[in-house]
């Protein structure tokens, strides 16, 4: 009953400020606000960065609704097709951030960071679909949860990049670099820990009565 109320709080703290992000990023769309240091470089590369903010807007919105264990189970069709929608904006998002990566500010530490995180989100999605269309639910499971955590990074840069700016006093340059790991590997490997700490005996084996599709 006690780990029941701590994850069902963790999910509902995820989900307030994945839209808490999602709300900020289509004000940033909008009014093209961006941070002073990336504004040169995100006013040029307009469309890649629409793109990206675009995309993954949508996925932050759906995929902390695909861990719901409610709609899996009674609404599987409502799981389906925010799936597919959760996707379309990861595969979107994915290719903008890809795009943004090869300039990101901060230099080769930053761009090898977002590079690596793009492919990462595009890749565990991609993987959790192929474990779904194979029916491997298990499989699925653990892939998307992969790649919620990682679409959370939308959240966690948010988080990290005060810290490191006002809490330990390190000037932007310096930030920003450390920021493009920071945002995703730890979520990661919570992830992982996540994995191992609520796996089944049988996680590898097929379940025939899933449907075929995500």
């Amino acid at each position: 009953m006690i780990r029941r109320t701590f994850v069902g709080l963790g999910w509902g703290v995820m989900l307030l400020l994945a839209l808490v992000v999602v709300a900020y990023a289509g004000f940033v769309l909008v009014t093209g606000a961006f941070p002073a240091p990336l504004r040169p470089s995100f006013q040029i590369h307009h469309v890649a960065i629409t793109v990206h903010i675009a995309g993954g807007m949508l996925a932050l919105a759906l995929a902390p609704l695909q861990l719901v264990p409610w709609f899996r189970r009674y609404r599987p069709a409502v799981h389906r097709w925010l799936g597919r929608a959760a996707m379309l904006g990861m595969l979107v998002g994915g290719l903008g951030g890809m795009a943004m990566a090869t300039v990101a500010y901060g230099g080769v530490m930053s761009r090898l960071g977002f590079a690596m995180m793009a492919l990462a989100w595009v890749g565990t999605a991609g993987l959790g679909y192929r474990a779904i269309r194979a029916r491997q639910v298990a499989a699925h499971r653990r892939w998307m949860i992969r790649n919620v955590a990682l679409t959370l990074a939308a959240v966690t840069l948010r988080i990290w990049l005060p810290l490191l700016l006002a809490v330990a006093h390190l000037p932007f340059d310096t930030a920003y670099p450390l920021l493009a790991w920071l945002c995703w590997v730890p979520n990661l490997l919570v992830a992982e820990a996540l994995i191992r700490t609520t796996a089944r005996p049988a996680g590898n084996v097929s379940v025939r009565s899933e449907p075929a599709t995500r």
